[in-house]
């Protein structure tokens, strides 16, 4: 209130009410849903949720409607699956064109007759943006004056002549959204939480608003007009655990124990040449015609009353819904006892009678079948089928959704926490000594926290797996752990860190040093295979990070914060319910828009569509969400910096010590700048040191921090390490000191990874703060120079004086630029095993012989246990009798 300057300000309860009625008139309410499987839980409903993207001014311009078809691929709208140009793809893509600006009302379908500028015919296909031009793929139209009539001709490469839809001397930009807003929390929007509902069964209310056929209406603040859109999902991220679920896989506990493929069979087979070949480079790809198939087959099967056969099934192919396995449940005993009521009869119980008990077991299964049907009784529509999301998994049939090549690998619950090993206990305390001194500058970690990582390895988070990822490999040299571990270690390091293009040697790297730890593992450990499929990922929904559920991960806490107030017997509403009020708040200090009632017609930040009147919030309201931190920081939404190159940030004027350039530099004396462009200097000038300077690439460079520069005028990058940033009190002008390091022509062989030293004769200069490139990390390298022999287990790790530094190649941050600036091949991976299929065979020839063995230990250890339990429950039944015995007496 006081910002918006009132003088008579309202009661809390008046306050209050403007809030419920601006709510009702946003028109997003929470929804109650009823499940298959008669579970209750609310929503908030997704169509509502983007209606409200689309009125929102901070949102609604990040928004991509067209794929990209040049460049690299890094964002959605540039991937394989967005550029697949059959029928069913076209029509569930964007469907119209229009130039908004010069000729809103003058629309282009695809698939319909029009004319370019020079006056040819043609038939636009697709919307795309090629080079960030608006333009579309179709194909050219001729007329044959003989005929009289229309023929169709292909244009050439449909991919490469793409005719732009312009008027004269304009095109129509396009605006990518930034991947630094995809991970802010403020764009991630809740739908749904239950208790007792699924994943599976929440998904139906997604379901409902997505589809080729599901339009719905909302207000375009940029067009400001009224739009019609639809929603259709194009990736399902999440853990593997829920993509199990959403594929209607079994998980590990079946034969095949992958859902996006086929892979395995029993024991004996996973361990043949073949097979186990398989489980590095994917099996036979599993389509979603033949597991609906699967789980009808189940389904049927439950109505002859078997449990045996559909355990068999379920096992033998991998498939297991979720909602269909709720109706087996009730089907099998329902079956079994019609059966035991219609066979009573003991002629019907003879040799003779079989094919009869067979074709009454077949009625009954008709009967039950025909049953299954009709249900739920909420549900019943009278359909001759099985009813998706009824009797099972409704994500089978959402519209460009393939269940087991739309739910990708995902990066932090598969690299991150399922490839890493803890290190030797014997040695934890060294490595923790080690990894706190880490240098963390050029990373994107704020601290190490190397005694929690430690002594708590069961219970860590994805940001302390990162630390590891990329410092761990510096710590676990020599005697901290086995050459071969270690090799390890290196692969997911470098795995961490891929480039697109030495992907395959990265993840065969890794996949072949477990197979020689273990044989069995990657059988046994699914997270392992799954990255024998993430390629195919890349290409078909790009980059990984893209899909990464670390931003949702981060999103639980909202969930603990609207839990605190609860009385939790109805937590699905009531967190829907807060998290629904949350969107309509967001909305209004965003700027978006709501149709008005009539009795506000009264207000000022108004527009007129149609017979509807929209409003938004007033010029104070709007810009309290710019102007204060603190409320960006609670909606989780911040505009990402623009950072000036070569902008320095001094330090606070407690810790100012102006100093002349002598004492300025520190112990090295560096020659002063006196022709700097437009400066003259004097040694006698005062200066100051500096906290940060910008780089080209936006990263902030620090004291201590190892930089790429290039000297203008040239085109050769080179390495330095910053000692000190100084700015001249009078001109403001400011310098860098930094070390000459030189990178060495052979890599690290131990570490795989460049090396930095120091020339002898180097002494320290001066570079200009725009010829900073970026920053990166680097480690001292401690094995070379024995950095150990330093160590006091009291205090911490001292490095020796040696300037021996190895380039972090596991590093996250950079890690393409420092690919692009160095020499190939001091960068490029190297396979670890040169003949892996020849190896394949020989680990699965040994397998052969070692599987069969320890299946028999597993099998005689666990009737080892099954009888010490027993004896031990025997045992402590005879001690409470004699107990009881004793008391009795007494």
């Amino acid at each position: 209130m006081q910002e918006s300057k009132a003088i008579d300000v309202p009661r809390f309860a008046a306050l209050q009410k403007f809030q419920t009625h601006a709510a009702k008139r946003i028109g997003f309410k929470t929804t109650h849903h009823v499940t298959a499987l008669n579970n209750e839980y609310y929503a908030n409903k997704p169509a509502e949720l983007f209606r409200l993207n689309l009125a929102n001014p901070l949102v609604c311009p990040l928004m991509s409607l067209y794929s990209e078809v040049c460049g690299p691929v890094s964002e959605f709208f540039h991937v394989q699956k967005m550029l697949v140009m059959d029928n069913d793809t076209l029509d569930q893509g964007q469907l119209m064109w229009a130039d908004w600006e010069h000729a809103p009302q003058h629309h282009f379908y695809i698939k319909e007759l029009a004319s370019v500028q020079d006056g040819r015919f043609v038939i636009p296909l697709w919307f795309i943006t090629a080079a960030g031009i608006e333009s579309f793929d179709g194909l050219e139209v001729a007329h044959h004056s003989a005929h009289n009539h229309m023929i169709q001709e292909q244009t050439g490469n449909l991919h490469q002549n793409f005719l732009d839809l312009q008027v004269v001397g304009y095109q129509v930009n396009f605006h990518a959204s930034s991947p630094a807003w995809l991970q802010q929390e403020y764009f991630v929007h809740f739908v749904s939480t239950s208790q007792y509902a699924s994943s599976s069964e929440q998904m139906q209310v997604i379901a409902d608003d997505t589809g080729p056929d599901n339009w719905h209406t909302r207000y375009d603040c940029l067009l400001e007009q009224e739009v019609v859109f639809r929603i259709i999902p194009h990736v399902l991220p999440a853990d593997n655990p829920w993509q199990a679920e959403h594929c209607s896989h079994i998980t590990g506990k079946g034969n095949h124990p992958c859902c996006r493929c086929e892979v395995g069979g029993t024991a004996a087979k996973c361990e043949q040449d073949i097979n186990y070949e398989e489980f590095f480079t994917g099996g036979l790809q599993r389509t979603v015609e033949k597991t609906v198939s699967h789980i009808c087959e189940q389904l049927l099967a439950a109505c002859l009353g078997v449990q045996e056969t559909i355990e068999s099934l379920q096992t033998k192919t991998g498939i297991k819904d979720k909602t269909a396995q709720h109706w087996i449940d009730i089907l099998v005993p329902m079956a079994h006892d019609m059966q035991q009521s219609h066979l009573h009869n003991v002629h019907l119980r003879q040799d003779d009678h079989k094919a009869i008990r067979e074709e009454i077991k077949k009625e009954i299964q008709t009967e039950l079948f025909s049953w299954l049907v009709r249900q739920p009784a909420h549900a019943f529509a009278a359909l001759p089928a099985l009813s998706l999301g009824d009797h099972y998994n409704v994500l089978l049939a959402v519209p460009r959704i393939d269940v087991h090549q739309d739910t990708p690998c995902e990066l932090l619950h598969t690299h991150l926490l399922g490839t890493n090993m803890e290190w030797d206990k014997k040695s934890k305390e060294l490595f923790s000594m080690q990894l706190w001194v880490s240098s963390i500058d050029g990373l994107t970690l704020t601290s190490v926290l190397s005694d929690y990582i430690t002594r708590y390895p069961n219970s860590l988070l994805g940001k302390h797996f990162k630390v590891i990822q990329q410092l761990a490999v510096f710590q676990l040299y020599d005697e901290v752990c086995p050459p071969i571990i270690f090799d390890l270690w290196k692969a997911t390091g470098e795995l961490g860190a891929m480039l697109w293009e030495d992907l395959r040697i990265l993840i065969a790297n890794l996949l072949d040093i477990w197979a020689l730890i273990d044989p069995a593992h990657i059988i046994v450990k699914q997270k392992l295979h799954v990255l024998s499929h993430v390629l195919e990922d890349v290409r078909r929904h790009g980059p990984t990070i893209l899909y990464s559920t670390e931003i949702f991960e981060c999103w639980n806490t909202n969930f603990r914060h609207c839990s605190i107030h609860l009385n939790h017997h109805t937590a699905s509403h009531d967190i829907a319910q807060t998290l629904a009020d949350t969107e309509h708040f967001k909305h209004q200090v965003s700027g978006g828009w709501w149709p008005l009632a009539e009795e506000d017609l009264d207000s000022q930040a108004l527009t007129t569509v149609g017979t509807k009147t929209y409003v938004r919030a007033g010029e104070n309201v709007r810009t309290f969400l710019c102007k204060h931190p603190q409320l960006q920081h609670q909606l989780c939404r911040v505009d990402p910096a623009i950072l000036t190159p070569g902008k320095v940030a001094p330090q606070s004027v407690k810790k100012q010590h102006p100093a002349e350039w002598s004492v300025a530099c520190g112990a090295h004396i560096v020659p002063l700048l006196t022709n700097y462009p437009s400066r003259t200097f004097s040694s006698s000038d005062a200066w100051i040191r500096c906290k940060d300077v910008i780089a080209q690439s936006q990263n902030i460079c620090r004291d201590g921090s190892w930089i790429f520069y290039q000297e203008t005028g040239t085109s050769t990058l080179l390495v330095r390490h910053i000692s000190r940033i100084l700015c001249h009190v009078l001109t403001n002008t400011a310098v860098v000191v930094v070390d000459r390091f030189l990178v060495n022509a052979d890599w690290d062989t131990y570490f795989n990874m460049p090396i930095l030293y120091r020339p002898d004769l180097a002494e320290p200069c001066l570079i200009y703060l725009t010829d900073i490139i970026f920053h990166f990390n680097a480690q001292h390298d401690c094995r070379k120079v024995q950095c150990k022999d330093h160590v006091d287990m009291a205090i911490a790790l001292v490095h020796k004086p040696e300037q021996w530094y190895l380039i972090n190649m596991h590093a996250l941050q950079n890690a393409a630029c420092i690919r692009d600036v160095l020499p190939h091949e001091l960068t490029c991976p190297i396979p670890y095993i040169a003949d892996r299929i020849a190896k394949h065979q020989e680990i699965a020839a040994a397998l052969c012989i070692t599987g069969p063995l320890k299946q028999v230990q597993a099998k005689a250890k666990a009737v080892e246990t099954r009888a010490r339990n027993k004896e031990l429950k025997e045992n402590e039944k005879t001690a409470l009798l004699l107990h009881g015995q004793h008391s009795g007496s007494t």
